[in-house]
């Protein structure tokens, strides 16, 4: 099985397309996140979304690093929930302790 290509494209060409395509108000697009703050909607421009994240976007290594430099602490159980899913079993009993807390286990150093 062979794995699909994704394809890329970098900052400034994505920036240069959307301004040739100003027309279609393209950078004024409102993203909303699925997600509030303080009970609030995070929302902002794609224009605004690009320059928050060109130094980001770079390079994969600058977002790797970037992602890496800005990890929270994993969260108290996570070795737990590590081995569980490497062994592939739920453990007997309640659950509930291990969805406690944030879910951070996705991303590790």
């Amino acid at each position: 099985m062979t794995t699909p290509t994704v394809p890329t494209v970098d900052v400034p060409t994505l920036r240069a397309w959307l301004e040739d395509h100003r027309p279609l108000s393209l950078l004024d697009v409102r993203i909303v996140a699925d997600v509030a703050f303080n009970e609030q909607p995070i929302t902002a421009t794609l224009a605004a979304t690009i320059v928050f994240l060109e130094p980001v976007l770079t390079s994969p290594a600058t977002f790797t690093e970037h992602t890496l430099a800005h990890l929270p602490p994993a969260p108290a159980n996570h070795q737990r929930i590590v081995a569980i899913n490497e062994a592939g079993e739920l453990p007997d009993g309640d659950h509930t302790e291990l969805e406690a807390g944030a879910n951070r286990c996705a991303v590790a150093s």
